[in-house]
């Protein structure tokens, strides 16, 4: 029943929102990418490192941002964007283990949400604040333990317009979300799970006493050199 739901609103978000048009002349990338990535401080935290994200699809251009969100559903969610300056890179495997998603938490679940997709449209909407909206949009799904079938669905349906217009931008290549449980230790430990859709898979890392002697910069891009 949720999934013909979902279908059913992912349509009628799709016939509200004017297709992009990407420009005729595009112009050149930063040569430098970015990653934003927003995190706590403190002692004692959880911490969720995305060690590898691999696509699984076979498409010729795989231009691709990612996104990942962790959060207890109490207003303070952790999240990446990568890359945050441009539509996408070329490039269908990804390593984020040096900017692991910690909080401070003590809850009974945790989600993590990780979405990959596709800018279609240049130049990139302002990231800084979509990201932002779909961090603390899904922060409020967990708190009110209504995630079922896709969050990216559920969190653009009751978003503002900058965010319908983002989403009409983007061609989603996958996601995933998992809950994480007090009762089997937050799953600690290294361990891999594939996207319901079968868009990607990922290798990532738990751990339960992590520590972090500084919040990363609120809105701050962090460099990636490019290769």
């Amino acid at each position: 029943m949720w999934r013909g739901v979902l279908i059913v609103l992912l349509m009628l978000l799709a016939a509200c929102i004017p297709e992009a048009q990407p420009p005729t002349a595009l112009p050149d990338r930063p040569a430098d990418r970015e990653i934003l990535h927003i995190s706590a401080a403190g002692q004692e935290l959880l911490s969720v490192a995305i060690l590898e994200l691999t696509l699984l699809n076979d498409d010729p251009n795989p231009d691709t941002q990612v996104l990942v969100v962790l959060t207890d559903g109490n207003g303070n969610p952790a999240y990446l964007v990568y890359p945050s300056n441009q539509p996408g890179v070329p490039e269908k495997t990804f390593d984020f283990s040096d900017y692991p998603l910690l909080i401070n938490t003590e809850a009974s679940e945790i989600g993590l949400w990780v979405l990959a997709f596709r800018h279609r449209a240049y130049p990139v909407t302002e990231l800084t604040h979509i990201s932002s909206q779909l961090a603390q949009g899904f922060d409020l799904l967990q708190a009110q333990a209504v995630v079922v079938g896709s969050p990216l669905a559920l969190v653009v349906s009751g978003g503002s317009d900058s965010l319908l217009r983002w989403f009409g931008e983007i061609e989603v290549l996958g996601e995933l979300w998992l809950p994480l449980r007090k009762t089997d230790h937050y799953s600690e430990g290294e361990n891999r799970f594939q996207s319901q859709d079968g868009g990607f898979y990922i290798v990532y890392r738990v751990e339960t006493d992590a520590k972090s002697p500084t919040p990363t910069p609120i809105n701050t891009a962090l460099p990636i050199s490019s290769d």
